[in-house]
């Protein structure tokens, strides 16, 4: 189970200092990201319509599904990422619960460097910063699912790998574009449905029917989240920086 995290109220003021603008640019991409995993990563159609979070203030596991995992990593950070995606691996159920909610602190001074603090601190008051690192680069996810290699999610994508929130609108319209043109492949392949003759012996010609993947909510470890405590509680350890996410 993957809850929220939220900010601590009377710490919540320290988030003022983000840029609302790249909030949206983020969480728009974000958005399209886990709608793309959710329709073509293995056992992953639970992040559409989520929050798709699995911060370590929030997650639950039954003890079976935790041994199965191997538990927690001994990693400096980033270990709850790599236990959901452990647990998907193992074909275990993950279910990212909106109801389910931890309130944590929004403290700028941390004990795990590439934590949630290191993440809060980059991005207050900055007018550039590499975005969320569960977020791969528009190319690499249309060419994972083209190849049909797209590994689980929340992935985990390299340093080379990574880019600036300024990007974001040219990896938004990417994968915008490939979004529309499934759903065009989508309603091409699908089968028109005859009617019955008409009274004059014509064929009147039906709309055929059309399966199109709803608009959704969307692998990496610690993450610089879209621009919120809860995004910017997940953490990343250093052995699992580097990791390809392919």
């Amino acid at each position: 189970m993957c809850g929220k995290v939220e900010p601590i109220a009377v710490e919540a003021d320290i988030l003022d200092g983000v840029n609302p603008q790249f909030v949206s640019l983020e969480s728009t991409y974000r958005k399209l990201v886990q709608e793309i995993y959710a329709g073509h990563a293995q056992g992953c159609a639970d992040v559409a319509g989520t929050h798709g979070e699995a911060a370590g203030a929030s997650l639950a596991f039954s003890k079976s599904g935790y041994l199965a995992a191997g538990g927690f990593a001994p990693i400096p950070c980033g270990e709850d990422r790599r236990i959901v995606r452990a647990l998907r691996s193992a074909r275990r159920r993950v279910r990212h619960a909106d109801d389910v909610t931890v309130q944590a602190s929004c403290r700028l001074a941390g004990r795990a460097s590439g934590g949630m603090s290191d993440t809060l601190r980059s991005r207050i008051g900055a007018s550039d910063y590499l975005v969320d690192d569960c977020l791969p680069p528009a190319d690499w996810l249309v060419s994972h699912v083209e190849r049909r290699s797209l590994d689980v999610w929340p992935p985990q994508v390299p340093a080379r790998l990574r880019f600036s929130v300024h990007d974001l609108p040219r990896h938004i319209e990417r994968l915008d574009r490939f979004r529309n043109s499934e759903r065009s492949k989508t309603a091409a392949m699908a089968p028109a449905t005859a009617l019955p003759n008409s009274h004059s012996g014509a064929l009147q010609p039906d709309k055929a029917s059309v399966n199109i993947l709803a608009d959704v909510d969307l692998q990496a470890n610690w993450s610089m989240r879209p621009l919120s405590c809860i995004n910017s509680n997940q953490r990343v350890g250093r052995a699992d920086r580097e990791r390809s996410p392919g």
